[in-house]
């Protein structure tokens, strides 16, 4: 009996990822440019930045909005008793 054996293909990408690594990018992203490259019809880039634990950006520059990761966000400390 034979096997054939399947070549697995290099993980791709997630979504998600390309949209923190272009926020990451010195000049940011437009929501504009990460629906064209994720194929979303929408997003709240803020949100997702924020739910990735990034400290977000927001610069308008007409007709634009650039949106960027300065850094990671810190965590509250936590108050002690």
């Amino acid at each position: 009996m034979a096997t054939s054996k399947k070549k697995r293909s290099k993980p791709t990408e997630s979504k998600t990822a390309k949209v923190i690594k272009m926020l990451q990018r010195k000049s940011g992203a437009t929501r504009e440019e990460i629906c064209k490259v994720t194929d979303w019809t929408a997003i709240n880039v803020l949100a997702v930045g924020l739910a990735h634990g990034l400290k977000m950006t927001k610069s308008k520059e007409r007709p634009f909005t650039y949106y960027g990761a300065a850094s990671k966000a810190r965590k509250p400390a936590e108050a002690s008793a």
